[in-house]
């Protein structure tokens, strides 16, 4: 897990904003996904060169400002619950709150946990919602609005797998901790659970590489990365 990396950038509500030099492989991914795939299939005919570079890299500001709205969420509720929230960072799989305190109860681990992939469905349905309004036009304009929208709504529904040390882990935490009063019989299942979520998503991405489901090789290489960094994750929430 990422503690204090980075460079801060910035200040939001009293919170530190980090960047981890890992941030920037993912900000060029995602660009690049962007101008070589998601526009030139999504607009006919072609947008220019200029045109794609500049919502490419529009889409991925935008991108990453909703990363930054979801774990902003987790740590202004947490810090609204008296918890200390040492920063944030945003690094190459997305952006982690460093809350340095353990919830007080299982109901306020629950909300904490909850309102990141409830800010992602509100984001996705605010592009949704812009881009059905706006008359779903085939510009260039529309196809990230669109694209902006899947991939928040993406993130909401990847967050609540209910795996350690995923969100929806957390909130799978926080629903056994509240039937069981154990915070660290809670913790166990949850970490439990996380290690097979990441297991199996690694072992999705290995699979693969040699049956294509459609992502090719970079799709499984991602995954696996992925799988990995929630394993592990997970694998150091059950030890400690």
């Amino acid at each position: 897990m990422l503690r204090n990396s980075g460079f801060r950038i910035a200040t939001v509500a009293g919170i530190p904003i980090s960047v981890d030099l890992s941030f920037f492989v993912s900000f060029v991914l995602i660009t690049s996904i962007f101008g070589l795939s998601i526009l030139p299939n999504a607009v006919d005919p072609d947008p220019s060169t200029l045109t794609t570079v500049m919502l490419s890299l529009l889409a991925g500001l935008v991108f990453f400002a909703s990363l930054l709205l979801h774990e902003l969420a987790h740590s202004i509720l947490a810090r609204a619950y008296g918890l200390h929230v040492s920063g944030i960072t945003l690094f190459l799989l997305g952006g982690i709150s460093q809350i340095t305190e353990e919830s007080k109860s299982a109901f306020q681990e629950f909300l904490i946990a909850f309102v990141g992939p409830l800010m992602s469905a509100v984001l996705s349905g605010l592009f949704f919602g812009i881009y059905y309004l706006s008359g779903a036009g085939e510009s260039s304009l529309a196809a990230v609005v669109f694209w902006l929208g899947f991939i928040n709504a993406l993130l909401a529904a990847f967050n609540m797998l209910p795996g350690f040390p995923l969100d929806g882990g957390r909130v799978f935490r926080s629903v056994i901790w509240g039937l069981t009063g154990s915070r660290t019989r809670s913790t166990r299942y949850a970490a439990r659970v996380g290690q097979l979520v990441g297991a199996g998503i690694a072992g999705l991405g290995v699979a693969s590489l040699f049956i294509d489901f459609g992502s090719g090789g970079f799709g499984g290489f991602w995954m696996i990365l992925i799988g990995g960094f929630l394993y592990n994750g997970a694998s150091q929430s059950h030890r400690m």
